[in-house]
Order: C-alpha cells, then structure tokens, then sequence
C-alpha cells in the first residue's frame, strides 16, 4: 500500500497528515492506494473517498465530506444514481472545499496561484492571479434540483436518471450562473461546477454525453472555462475549451 501527505491548497508534500499545512494553512490530505481491490480511498482531515470500479461497466463513488456528509454516485449502463445524507453542504458552505481543489489543480499544471481579494457585491466568489492573468473563480452546484437536497436535510436524497438527464442538471446549473454576468465579465471567469456528492459526472463518458448534447459550454456561455470539481483531484474535469 503506497500513501502520500500533501496539502490540498498549494500542492506541497509534507511528512505529517496533521493539522493545517505548514507553507500555507491548507487542508492537509492523505491519499492512500489500495491494490487488489480496483479502488483508491483518500481520508483526509475529516473526509474520506472510495472509488470502485463496478464490475462489467461503470464506477461508484463513496464520499464523506469534510462537513461530515456521506453521499455514493455511480455510472453505470442503466444511467446515472445518487444517494446523499446530511448536512447539506453546497452552495456557500462548499465554496472553500471546491477552491481548495481549484488552487491544486492549477498549482500541479505550474506555479501556485496568487489569491488576491475578493468582493462577493461585484459577484466574486473568489479571485486569483495566475499566468499573469487575473481570474474570477465562481462556484456553483449541479444536481437533481432543490426537492433532492430538502431530502437531504431531512435525512437522506435519492435520484436517479440516464446521462441525458445529468448533463441537464450541470447545464441548467452553468446557464443560470452564466445569466448573471456580461460578457466581459465572463471571459475573465472560470465557473467551478461543484459535483463533489456526484464524482462520476467527471467521467470521460459523461463528458463526452454533455458536449454530442449541448456544445462546449465557453463557447456557448461566453466562460472563459467551466470545470467539474468532484471530491478529489482526478475527479475533476475541464468541460470543453478552457482558457486554464
């Protein structure tokens, strides 16, 4: 069993999967592969992920949040299923989780980004300078719809649909977001559609579905990117073009 220690914010391993880390303040994560099993786990601080490949076609993913939330998505043949049980943490509450994986991924590709001030009146959820560019970052949720996440929070939310029905969650998600902004605004923006309670909709099967549907939602949108932001790194995926 082969593990690694790194900071989810800027990248940097460190010897300890304890408290924040040292460089930056950062969640520090523990990313543990299992081999024999077809799945990797990676608990962190207050979180874990599961990632199985499910026999003959498709994946499933158990997740516990940081928050302490529990959901599994799988992709499979017959469609697209979700399952999730409190607390409900999306929209504000799962801003710093999806930037966290945001400055990661960006900081893999080259040097950490700079996190510059942000004002939520002009619409920023946060801003960061990077190749020499400032960016918006905006942060949205996708998913079955506001009955899924009542249900949620009284318990436990269940949906289910084929892939033509999830791409229609993540569009509606991104077309919403996109009404709010100008044109000059979104061009500067990269949009970060939180599916961390459905990794699977990070799958190349599912990407491929949203675009034959709908186009690459930059072009459509005026964004200058739109990612997938699932529950750890390789469980995020740029939706089209992007300028990042």
């Amino acid at each position: 069993m082969n593990s690694t220690i790194r900071c989810k914010r800027c990248g940097a391993s460190l010897e300890e999967a304890i408290g924040p880390c040292s460089h930056c303040g950062g969640e520090v994560e523990l990313a543990v592969l299992l081999t024999g099993v077809g799945a990797t786990a990676q608990p962190g601080r207050l979180g874990a992920v599961s990632d199985e490949l499910v026999r003959g076609d498709g994946d499933r993913i158990r997740y516990v949040a940081p928050s302490g939330a529990r959901s599994e998505s799988a992709l499979t043949g017959d469609g697209v299923r979700l399952h999730a049980e409190p607390p409900v943490d999306i929209g504000t509450r799962g801003e710093p989780r999806v930037f966290d994986r945001l400055v990661a991924l960006l900081s893999a590709r080259g040097p950490a980004p700079d996190v510059l001030p942000a004002s939520d009146r002009d619409g920023e959820d946060r801003v960061i300078r990077y190749g020499g560019e400032t960016i918006t970052i905006q942060i949205v949720s996708a998913g079955p719809g506001p009955e899924f996440w009542r249900d949620v929070a009284r318990g436990s939310g269940q949906a289910q649909g084929n892939l033509d029905v999830a791409a229609a969650w993540v569009h509606d998600a991104i077309a919403d977001k996109a009404g709010m902004y100008t044109t000059p605004q979104k061009g500067s923006m990269l949009l970060a559609v939180d599916v961390s309670h459905m990794g699977v909709l990070s799958s190349t099967t599912f990407v491929a579905t949203y675009i034959q549907t709908y186009g690459d939602p930059a072009a459509e949108s005026g964004l200058g990117a739109v990612w997938l932001v699932g529950p750890t790194d390789n469980r995020c995926a740029r939706l089209g073009t992007s300028r990042w």
